[in-house]
């Protein structure tokens, strides 16, 4: 998805110019190619909410959050608990309690079930 958002932005720079006759140019500064988190890890969380009878769906995110980075180096996953009004990473997100210590359980399960594998 990603690469195609990439080739439709260079196809809209090169129409722009052979429409305008003006001179414009495209370049990549920064690149953060999407992580894939270790499969076990993501399976562990999916099970510790289910055990918990906790609602959750996999997700995508593009967000570069530390887990990127140690996800060279170790197995990793994320976990996400629910904002309000689905707001994230903005000043107005907030997270319940309840949220966050369902966040931390399934954490404390996931962490749990591993370290028995």
């Amino acid at each position: 998805t990603l690469d195609e958002m990439h080739g439709d932005l260079e196809r809209a720079f090169r129409v722009a110019r052979e429409r305008t006759g003006l001179d414009n140019r495209l370049d990549c500064i920064w690149h953060s190619p999407p992580v894939e988190f270790d499969g076990a890890c993501v399976d562990a969380v999916q099970a510790a909410a289910d055990a918990l009878g906790l609602s959750s769906i996999r997700m995508v995110s593009g967000a570069g959050h530390d887990a990127v980075y140690a996800a060279r180096v170790v197995p990793t996953a994320m976990i996400f608990v629910p904002c309000r009004d689905g707001i994230s990473h903005n000043e107005a997100e907030y997270a319940s309690p309840e949220a966050c210590e369902d966040g931390a359980n399934v954490l404390l399960n996931a962490v749990l079930a591993r370290a028995g594998d």
